[in-house]
């Protein structure tokens, strides 16, 4: 470049130099160096200026105004964009003129004039539809699609998004086609309540994102659509099928923290299913993953998690060794609300025995935890649980007393399920 512009230089030729100016300005931009570049740019200008020549002054003006945008100087950058649009358009050069008018679009956004640069994006739309030029099309669409949801018109956005992602298709420009197909999904679930919709949108969002190897994204999408399909439409084994999705992606790529994390996710599910002794190997495994990190904030979660599927199981001796060991590792954590769960585990385990006195202790000693560190609705359920123990033991004044307490807090909290737990217990004692 340097050796051009010395030959150009001496042979005094200034249009060869405003080239090789305009070019060092491109060069200084990708460099970042803004200063630099607007130097060589506006020096370029000021030949084509001399030399009469509108057309390359327009695309001068056109990359001044991207330098000056970048820099946030947008006063400037507008008065370049309108100078570079009215040159454009003198000379009938629709591609850049729509180019230019895009960049004010785009400027009016930043500045929250949604509907001024709306209707210069609609604008935008309908030239280059008319000169059939796809990839301004593409961004105009889709720019104009984001305006109308803030504007909240999901409808009128749709049309103009589901549209973007053709011409997106076409250009084979998979990154951004992904990442409509995405927010149409969003606009689907939140604005219209079009769940299949939107799990078809994020389908479409996951198999360009594997294309594209963003394998994390596509974990992501994956875990939004199971959890849509577990909330909206009880669908345990969809979802089900979706996070083993996300997990075999994972193994793939070798996030072990993910593993863990999605390991656990379908425990969970399969726990509430009732299949305890499939969540269990799910925990099983998740543990073990926490243990080669050496991450024990989640393996005391993990254990505690093993330790109730155990309860459910039978297997109690099994159980209390696992969630023992839970407390000791959740307060070596400094995890409180996880060792207060693992006490009142254990106190689920001896009230199932009969070992009141057992099952009494942990449960205060759960209460405590849950009232030093301010759980409380945890205060709330473990006092419900002391009743009952209680109540087993046919002491009912006690059992009332805790059972009162426990009430004012469900009502404090709106706890529908902790009052109608309390009202149930209520309900059987002598006299009540």
């Amino acid at each position: 470049m340097k050796k051009l512009w010395d030959i150009d230089r001496q042979r005094e030729d200034l249009m060869a130099i405003a080239t090789d100016l305009t070019n060092l300005g491109s060069v200084w931009r990708n460099f970042g160096r803004p200063k630099r570049s607007l130097k060589c740019l506006e020096e370029a200008l000021k030949i084509y200026e001399t030399k009469q020549k509108p057309v390359k002054q327009a695309f001068t003006l056109y990359s001044i105004a991207n330098v000056h945008r970048e820099q946030d100087a947008i006063d400037r950058a507008l008065t370049q964009y309108r100078r570079a649009h009215e040159i454009f358009k003198q000379y009938h050069d629709r591609v850049m003129s729509s180019r230019a008018i895009a960049g004010i679009a785009s400027i009016y956004r930043e500045q929250g004039k949604i509907h001024e640069g709306l209707d210069l994006y609609k604008d935008v739309v309908k030239v280059t539809r008319e000169i059939n030029f796809r990839q301004g099309l593409s961004h105009a669409l889709r720019a104009a699609g984001e305006l109308l949801l803030s504007l909240d018109k999901p409808r009128q956005a749709l049309d103009h998004l589901l549209e973007s992602t053709e011409v997106f298709a076409e250009l084979k420009d998979k990154k951004s086609e992904a990442e409509v197909w995405e927010k149409i999904g969003d606009i689907y679930e939140v604005k219209l309540d079009e769940h299949e919709k939107a799990i078809g949108a994020w389908k479409r969002t996951k198999e360009l994102q594997i294309m594209l190897n963003d394998y994390c994204s596509a974990i992501e999408t994956l875990e939004k659509m199971a959890q849509l399909a577990r909330q909206q439409f009880s669908e345990s084994e969809l979802a089900l099928k979706y996070f083993h999705d996300a997990l075999d992606i994972t193994v793939k790529i070798g996030n072990r923290k993910r593993e863990g994390k999605l390991l656990n996710t379908i425990g969970i599910i399969e726990w509430h299913q009732k299949a305890y002794d499939v969540a269990l190997k799910h925990y099983e495994k998740a543990f073990k993953i926490y243990h080669e990190l050496k991450d024990p904030a989640h393996k005391g979660l993990m254990l505690n998690s093993i330790g109730i599927t155990l309860h459910k199981l039978g297997l109690y001796e099994e159980a209390l060794d696992r969630l023992q060991k839970a407390v000791v590792m959740n307060r070596q954590a400094k995890e409180q609300l996880l060792e207060g769960h693992g006490l009142a585990a254990m106190g689920d385990i001896y009230h199932d025995l009969g070992e009141h006195e057992q099952a009494v202790y942990h449960y205060q000693a759960s209460f405590e935890i849950r009232q030093k560190i301010g759980d409380f609705r945890g205060q709330g359920w473990m006092l419900h649980s002391l009743a009952l123990v209680y109540s087993d033991q046919d002491l009912y004044d006690k059992a009332g007393d805790y059972l009162t307490q426990a009430q004012t807090i469900a009502e404090e909290c709106d706890d529908m399920e902790l009052h109608h737990a309390c009202n149930h217990i209520f309900s059987q004692l002598p006299g009540k």
